[in-house]
């Protein structure tokens, strides 16, 4: 299926920071767009986070909204943390 990710876990280890890429294919009728700010909504069930444009000091403009549980939050959290400390060394 275009635009999905799909995940594997090690079936010998149960942590699961022990998810290793497979496959990644890009739709190419889906844009790609730059975001310049970001906003985060919670509620019990989850969160969502809007990437927006900055249009002026008080108006933005949402580019994407992407709804997640807490559990993929925090794992989208640990995988971003790990790419950018990656990139700073």
């Amino acid at each position: 299926m275009p635009g999905t990710i799909k995940l594997k876990k090690d079936k010998n280890d149960d942590n699961e920071k022990n998810i290793q890429k497979q496959e990644i294919r890009k739709d190419l009728s889906k844009p790609t767009v730059y975001t310049d700010s970001a906003f985060i909504r919670t509620n019990k069930f989850g969160l969502v986070l809007d990437f927006a444009q900055i249009l002026s000091q008080s108006d933005h403009n949402i580019v994407a909204s992407v709804g997640m549980s807490y559990e993929h939050g925090k794992a989208l959290l640990d995988l971003l943390k790990r790419h950018l400390e990656k990139e700073e060394e």
